[in-house]
This record gives C-alpha cells, sequence and structure tokens, in this order.
C-alpha cells in the first residue's frame, strides 16, 4: 500500500518505521526542516517538507494515489485539514490522531473512518495496568464507549476448538479478527477457536470485564 503520514513527530517516524518494516510504500510530510532532514536521512521513505495543509505538497507527497493517509499532528485543526482534503481526493482509507477527545464525532464526519483519540489511548492503558494486569485494551473509540481488545488464547484454553457461536459473548462484543500462525481471519459463528490465537475483540466498555471473563477464564 501507499500510505501518507502527514506530520505527527516522533510518533510519525516510529510508525512509518513499522510500515516500511512491512513493505509498504510510505510518504511523510513534515513542517519542521530540521525534523524533516531527521526523516530524509534514518527513513526509507519520500519525505516532504512543507505546510501540512497545503494542496500542492499534499499532492507532491502523492495524496492522489494514497490507499490510506494518517493525519498525526498535534493540532486538531490541521488533522481535521486534512481529514477533508483526502475525502476530496477519495482516499478510501483515512486515519486521524484526535487530540481533544470532544472532537472525535468531527473527524467521523469529515470523512476519517478512525479517529484516535491518545488521551483515550493512554488512559485506558494505566487503568488496566492498575485494575486489570494481562488484560489489554488496544484502542478506544466514542469518547470511551468502545473498546478493541487483544486477548491471547493459550494452548490449554478450556475455549480450545470451541465455535465462536458456543464461547457466550455478550450482545454488545464481538470478535472482529483472529491472528493465527501470523494470517487473519475474519471469523463468522462457527470458526473455532485454536490455542495459540489472538482475538481481536470490539466490545462496549461496560461489558469488557464480561469478556475477558469469557475468553480467559
Amino acid at each position: 500500500m501507499y500510505i501518507l503520514i502527514v506530520d505527527g513527530g516522533k510518533e510519525a517516524e516510529k510508525l512509518a518505521q513499522v510500515l516500511i518494516a512491512e513493505k509498504h510504500n510510505v510518504a511523510v510530510v513534515e513542517a519542521d526542516e530540521e525534523r524533516a532532514k531527521t526523516l530524509a536521512e534514518k527513513l526509507d521513505a519520500l519525505i516532504i517538507k512543507g505546510d501540512c495543509t497545503d494542496m500542492d505538497i499534499l499532492r507532491d507527497a502523492g495524496i492522489d494515489k494514497a490507499d490510506v493517509v494518517v493525519a498525526m499532528a498535534e493540532d486538531d485543526k490541521v488533522n481535521l485539514m486534512v481529514t477533508e482534503i483526502a475525502k476530496k481526493e477519495n482516499v478510501k482509507s483515512i486515519a486521524a490522531r484526535v487530540n481533544d477527545p470532544e472532537n472525535e464525532s468531527l473527524y467521523l464526519q469529515a470523512g476519517a473512518q478512525m479517529a484516535m483519540s491518545a488521551t483515550e489511548a493512554i488512559i485506558t492503558s494505566f487503568k488496566n495496568a492498575i485494575t486489570a494486569p494481562g488484560e489489554k485494551s488496544i484502542l478506544t473509540v466514542a469518547n470511551g464507549q468502545v473498546q478493541f481488545l487483544e486477548i491471547f488464547i493459550s494452548k490449554t484454553s478450556a475455549l480450545n476448538e470451541k465455535k465462536i457461536v458456543d464461547l457466550g459473548l455478550p450482545d454488545d462484543a464481538v470478535i472482529s479478527t483472529i491472528e493465527r500462525e501470523r494470517e487473519a481471519i475474519i471469523p463468522k459463528e462457527d470458526t473455532q477457536i485454536i490455542g495459540g490465537d489472538i482475538l481481536f475483540v470490539a466490545a462496549k466498555s461496560e461489558v469488557v470485564d464480561q469478556v475477558y471473563k469469557t475468553l480467559t477464564g
């Protein structure tokens, strides 16, 4: 995929490194001149220095051919503008960093498929570390109303070879993806859980405890 990352500093650099390692084509737009030079030296990617909301700059970075645009600036106004531009350019997938959680709905209205609040993610991570060690919530959305969970199924789990329909998950939770031996599976009701699977679950926050109890015992 061709992935365009707009601003974001250290976080953008780390994301770019991961994507490059996975053999994606990556471009980064960086407003700060020194930062852009550093990125050009460290990353095997197209680095464009300039105003992140300038249409000419974004076109130079390849927004017209991007499969994904990721807006990662520390300013919601910038990220919203990038989201709107990407939408007008018919980019299929748009992800944006939400600096103020109250602005999340604005991103979705502007055309972002993914609006991620760093504040909510940090709060969720600390809450889990304090109250539920071993549990892993990888993302929260909708002002904390929904959490995306990553749950490992051990080889000795009582769920081994059980079908999803028989797990007894609450109504407000769904297993969206299973990672099995590094392959992604989109499960159906009759898909069996196998020891060693990693389950990615979307759940309303009020049923998260019940989901963990169901899937980890």
